[in-house]
């Protein structure tokens, strides 16, 4: 009964649209999704039936991580520029990464967990609804409350846009697989369930899949080692069946990765098993007729060390797994395929070796063509590669690059390949910060404009034609001085594909535009920069850390790092907020730090700026360094007034622990924080001070304690009155 079904899936897909023109299409240039100077780790993606694409990544900038999302169309690959998820209530997010899950109609949701200073830095679960229509996302929902331990959130929709989320959170005493299911017709989310049992921990991170109805699949590992699974029943009454293991007695199993058929025929988990001293990819694909997960099947060959397993489902029940294995030298990557019609897995085959391959991305089509990304390591770079799977070849194609950065580590792919045969990947793209980069493979009715070449004052343009819809008939630069500005220069090109321009100096946002028919079509928008280009924008999040007399200065890039490329920094520090009397120096380099030992005892107020070849930018906030013992500690003044303008203070030692006072600082002025009214250095003794002949007003007065560590910290702010005849005033 089984293989039937299959088959007649098999039949009625292959009898759908004819196989997709894969060599029409080509993996476009790489572009950053987020924003520029800023750390943006783990993207996820995931697309609609119409080609319509949304990423999610965690923005990092110092201790708060925000969730942000960017969308495009598959035939545009033209990104909506970085916009943050409506989070308005969180300090700090912690490090997991999000998630997101559309359905065919674009309707779906991304997960994030998110560290709250209400709940005395607690985890909690949250979820965004995004509507395809307005493409907006609804508020922030909590899943449960910010109690405790909450660790990778995983979403997935179903046809009508009712949605699963599932979490690892804490138990009574150990972390358990929850989830919560929102049901649109009720417009509202179920009460949380327990999958797992209470008492045995949950390791790594488990997995979710969803079908079409609605019905669901969850998979995770325990601590014992064990790999349970449980379902999502859609009956009188839809609820999450009772966890089973699908891992084999006595193995330590890890790492569990879930796929379903959209159409609900197939599921098929695969996982990490220990077997004796060597390791080894598992699979167990549940069985509809006998309503059990079958025996697991080992799909790796003998290996000492294979990592990172992860699978995929088409419609008719086919599955495709991925993974990679140490071979003595390096990591290779490995695929086997189950067929519906043999019913059995093929034999492991390699797609790469002689490199170390890491984090295999798999994605399948509904007729089993399968689109399969990874990163492997070359020379200093790690590079993102791909490769096809055609059902009407019934075999691989070759490997492709699609993203060789001249320096920095491509890492954690994601890829989705849609029916079309177009297909979208993901990645972070590690270096001075680490950024999240896009490229598309797909039929597309933009032109796409490549990378410039600057050779003095002359520049070189190129551009891909659209390789879907009718020919353009001529192609237009344009060029403005602020992203998609109004034009500087407009340069009818007729129907060639590559120009070159001389242009002055500066900074220029260019653009080509393809006429078809009566439209006008624009490419996607670079930054070029001619000449000495832009000033550099303020680098951001100074710290300074002082170990002994062994000083670290780190900072992030300034946010127009790609139009104001640093050649170096230069450092500045003072003894008082922004002045620069105790050093300035360039560092010599454009890396975004700098190591300085013997240091001496002291307290400083450090700022760094970034020079390019436009010139010397603007400095950072500065940053408070001291180094040996702290400054002294705030007194607490008082003070009042008398007649004929007399005014007394009187003030208590600055506590410990802190260097010795060498003296105080009377600050007073016209208004709070000010000193425009007076500034005067008195002695470390008596603790007390008056002065007669004050003119009348009102005076804002406070004292700081000096010391060989420089200034410490403030006292209290007292506002005096002196009044303009004889008596006294009243003071607070």
């Amino acid at each position: 009964m089984r293989r039937a079904l299959h088959l007649l899936c098999l039949a009625a897909l292959l009898l759908g649209p004819a196989p997709v023109a894969f060599a029409q299409r080509a993996w476009s240039v790489p572009v950053n999704l987020s924003p520029v100077g800023q750390d943006a780790t783990r993207p996820r993606v995931a697309l609609d039936s119409a080609g319509q694409v949304v990423a999610v990544w965690m923005r990092e900038r110092g201790t708060e991580r925000t969730p942000q999302w960017s969308r495009t169309a598959l035939d545009s690959g033209l990104w909506t520029l970085p916009q943050t998820l409506p989070d308005t209530t969180t300090s700090d997010l912690s490090a997991a990464a999000a998630d997101i899950a559309l359905n065919a109609d674009g309707h779906g949701a991304a997960v994030w967990v998110r560290r709250t200073a209400s709940g005395g830095g607690a985890d909690q679960p949250m979820v965004a609804r995004y509507d395809a229509v307005t493409r907006t996302w609804s508020a922030p929902e909590a899943l449960a409350p910010a109690a405790g331990t909450a660790l990778h959130a995983r979403v997935g929709a179903d046809a009508i846009g009712n949605l699963h989320v599932i979490w690892i959170g804490q138990g009574a005493t150990s972390t358990i697989v929850q989830a919560r299911r929102y049901d649109v017709a009720e417009d509202e989310w179920t009460a949380a369930v327990a999958l797992s049992a209470d008492g045995v921990a949950i390791a790594g991170e488990p997995s979710l899949a969803v079908t079409d109805s609605g019905e669901a699949v969850a998979v995770w590992a325990r601590d014992d080692g064990a790999v349970q699974a449980a379902r999502f029943v859609i009956g009188e009454t839809p609820t999450w069946s009772a966890a089973v293991v699908v891992s084999a007695p006595g193995q330590v199993s890890t790492v569990p990765r879930v796929a379903v058929s959209r159409n609900g025929v197939a599921a098929t988990v695969v996982w990490h098993a220990l077997l004796g001293v060597t390791q080894a990819v598992l699979a167990a694909r549940w069985n509809a007729d006998e309503e059990l997960w079958g025996a697991p099947v080992q799909l790796s060959l003998a290996a000492s060390a294979v990592y990172e397993p992860t699978v995929a489902v088409d419609e008719a029940g086919g599955s495709t797994a991925a993974w990679t294995w140490f071979d003595g030298r390096f990591r290779n990557l490995q695929t086997a395929r189950f067929d519906v019609v043999a019913e059995e897995w093929t034999p492991a085959s390699d797609r790469s070796s002689g490199s170390d391959a890491l984090s295999p991305s798999l994605s399948l089509d509904a007729v089993g063509n399968a689109a399969l990304v990874w990163t492997t390591t070359f020379g200093t770079s790690d590079i993102v590669l791909g490769s096809f799977f055609r059902i009407d070849v019934n075999g691989w194609t070759g490997v492709t690059t699609l993203a060789f950065p001249a320096t920095g580590r491509a890492r954690l792919p994601r890829v989705r390949l849609a029916d079309s045969g177009d297909a979208v990947a993901v990645w972070q793209l590690e270096g001075d910060y680490t950024r999240v980069q896009a490229s598309t493979y797909a039929l597309s009715l933009s032109p796409r404009l490549q990378p410039a070449t600057v050779t003095g004052s002359f520049v070189g343009l190129s551009w891909v034609p659209p390789t879907a819809g009718d020919a353009p008939s001529a192609y237009t630069v344009v060029a403005s001085s602020t992203p998609g500005g109004d034009p500087l220069a407009t340069l009818p090109m007729g129907t060639a594909l590559s120009a070159t321009v001389s242009a002055p100096d500066g900074v220029y946002y260019v653009r080509v535009l393809a006429t078809v028919n009566t439209a006008s079509i624009p490419s996607n928008e670079i930054a070029v920069v001619v000449g000495y280009g832009a000033v550099p924008a303020p680098p951001e999040d100074l710290t300074a850390v002082a170990t002994g007399s062994l000083v670290q200065l780190t900072w992030r890039p300034p946010i127009n790092v790609d139009v104001a490329p640093v050649q170096t920094y230069v450092v500045e520090a003072g003894s008082e907020p922004g002045l620069a009397n105790l050093a300035w120096f360039a560092t010599g380099t454009a890396s975004p730090s700098y190591t300085a030992g013997g240091v001496v005892d002291g307290s400083y107020w450090v700022r760094v700026r970034a020079q390019s070849a436009g010139g010397l930018g603007a400095a950072s906030p500065d940053v408070r360094l001291v180094v040996g013992p702290e400054p002294p500690g705030a007194p607490v003044l008082t003070g009042q007034t008398g007649e004929f303008g007399t005014v007394t203070l009187q003030w208590t030692a600055a506590p410990a622990p802190g260097a010795p006072v060498t003296g105080y600082r009377l600050r007073a002025g016209f208004a709070a924080g000010q000193s425009d009214a007076a500034t005067l250095d008195l002695p470390a003794a008596p603790l007390a001070f008056t002065v007669i002949g004050v003119p009348a007003g009102t005076y804002y007065v406070r004292i700081v304690p000096l010391s060989s560590q420089g200034p410490g910290a403030a006292s209290n702010e007292v506002v005096l009155i002196v009044p303009s005849s004889g008596g006294s005033a009243p003071h607070d």
